[in-house]
């Protein structure tokens, strides 16, 4: 099982690490002032996550090889840029396996577990839906609580 090591600092065109994947980041946008920038997880090194990061939700999948452009750009500059928008979203973050499945990561950084159930969010969704022609495979979707350092 891969787990997600709760030690994060910002850092462009980073990588991190869970126990069992190497994974790299996805640069979202061109745009210098993109508020979605990547982090770096580190194994050994202990950095304080701000309290208001306190919960992340992790969303992995895979999607064909032929169609990781077309979803990368949809993720990027459709989905990502509504989830934000929504109240209580602090970050949005998207990673590429180096190796092992699934190959993509999205981890949002929330103020709370409820904003996954709000009407924002929910409408954020469904006003950014996946094309149809894209499908998705092996994925999970977890809620997690930071337990160190508290």
């Amino acid at each position: 099982m891969n787990t997600i090591l709760p030690f994060f600092s910002k850092a462009r065109n980073a990588r991190a690490l869970t126990t069992s994947q190497k994974w790299t980041a996805l640069n979202c946008s061109e745009n210098p002032n993109n508020p979605i920038q990547p982090i770096l997880c580190l194994t050994k090194v202990v950095e304080t996550i701000d309290k208001l990061s306190k919960y992340l939700y992790v969303v992995r999948m895979d999607i064909d090889l032929e169609k990781e452009k077309q979803f990368n750009e949809w993720y990027n500059q459709e989905h990502i840029p509504a989830l934000l928008k929504v109240p209580g979203v602090i970050g949005a973050y998207r990673y590429a396996s180096l190796e092992g499945t699934p190959k993509f990561m999205a981890i949002y950084k929330l103020e709370n577990p409820k904003v996954l159930t709000s009407e924002a969010w929910q409408n954020a969704v469904e006003m950014t839906p996946r094309p149809k022609d894209i499908a998705s495979k092996n994925v999970s979707r977890n809620i997690c609580e930071c337990i160190y350092p508290e």
